[in-house]
């Protein structure tokens, strides 16, 4: 076990104060868990209730796969999935032994839902459960699917879908239990991504803009809309953002960010076409940027963001009213920036109720991955 204190920011000269809850100093107790592999274009996904990581492994003679396999499929054949508990070295059990990418899990850390293609490219949703380690996997119909998203009790599973043509994708939401697939009305004409639920049937999603226009950039829509529900109208369009009119490029600035959708459900996270990662709030569209050096980013206790760096981890407020600023000439804000670790980390679990993240690093080979746990702890002056 490792203990880590993290100071408060200095505010000595500054008329801005420690954000409420804030002052004084952070703990974060560590513990370092089993690496696991590193065997796919994807990091690993942890469940809701911290217990379970699921990975990726690779079979040593195959093709390695890149981001593009996670659109075409292809590249896949030596890419198993698997899970485990995250406190254990052992015992982990396979999801899916070839053609395995986009893992979601239940919200209730139920089942792992993913996608799977077999040799001859033929796509499937698939369900892991954790009880009792049974898989099922079921043809939808759709060709090719990415991005899947399941919404808390397993019952229906967002994904994205498209026939031949990337650009021409659509969000679909996958009845499980009847293997019925219902499309997400069409906003605009360009490509849409990024699926996520609000709750059991009301769903997010971006409508990029068309990608045969002529610039590569363009003006995307966040959208709102209530599944098996048609009376409700089409999609409801809550934001803008700037993202690449490509659907391949706009997925690929996602990475790295394990949930877009804020946990009180305000508020929505995403990369934009100049890399810049942004906080959108639903209620005023406002967008606040976060420091152009965040790699990697997850919720926290919102406003709070533990954001990765090339060299350190932190926790960042993105409330613009507590911004420090430290020289009145200075054309932005600086945010309160409380550091937690030094090294590159990944957040893929933050979890502000139970007072912990899971994060993934450089393991001690190209191959694998290290898997380490902070419980973060307050402490008032």
């Amino acid at each position: 076990m490792e203990a880590v204190a993290i100071e408060a920011p200095d505010t000595s000269g500054s008329n801005a104060a420690i954000p409420p809850g804030w002052s004084g100093a952070v703990t974060a107790v560590g513990a370092v868990h089993s690496a696991v592999p590193h065997g796919g274009a994807e990091l690993p996904v942890v469940s809701p209730d911290g217990r379970w990581i699921a990975y990726f492994d690779h079979a040593d003679e195959t093709v390695r796969p890149t981001s593009d396999s996670l659109i075409s499929g292809r590249g896949l054949e030596g890419v198993s999935l698997w899970v485990r508990r995250l406190d254990e070295a052992g015992g982990a059990r396979p999801a899916a032994l070839e053609g395995a990418c986009w893992p979601s899990w239940a919200g209730d850390a139920s089942a792992l839902f993913f996608v799977t293609y077999d040799a001859s490219g033929r796509c499937y949703l698939g369900r892991f459960d954790v009880a009792s380690g049974a898989v099922q996997r079921k043809a939808v119909g759709l060709r090719h699917m990415l991005q899947a998203a399941a919404n808390h009790d397993g019952s229906a599973v967002a994904v994205v879908g498209y026939a031949n043509v990337p650009d021409q994708s659509a969000v679909f939401v996958v009845d499980w239990a009847a293997a019925a697939v219902e499309p997400v009305p069409a906003v605009g004409v360009g490509a849409q991504v990024c699926p996520a639920w609000a709750s059991g049937r009301d769903l997010l999603f971006v409508a990029l803009a068309d990608a045969d226009g002529e610039g590569e950039t363009g003006t995307a829509s966040l959208c709102r809309w209530r599944a098996g529900a048609p009376t409700n109208g089409p999609p409801r369009v809550v934001s803008t953002l700037e993202l690449p009119t490509r659907m391949a490029e706009a997925v690929a600035m996602q990475q790295g960010l394990p949930t877009m959708f804020s946990p009180d459900r305000g508020a929505w996270m995403a990369r934009d076409a100049y890399g810049v990662t942004r906080i959108v709030e639903l209620a005023s569209a406002g967008a606040v940027p976060l420091p152009g050096d965040a790699a990697a980013a997850a919720w926290w206790d919102p406003p709070w963001v533990v954001v990765g760096t090339a060299n350190k981890l932190e926790l960042i407020d993105t409330d613009p009213s507590v911004y420090l600023s430290a020289d009145i000439d200075r054309a932005a804000p600086l945010p309160v920036r409380l550091r937690l670790l030094s090294g590159r980390w990944a957040p893929r679990l933050a979890d502000p109720q139970r007072g912990t993240m899971v994060l993934v690093g450089q393991g001690e080979d190209p191959d694998r991955l290290a898997v380490y746990q902070l419980w973060v702890v307050v402490a008032d002056e």
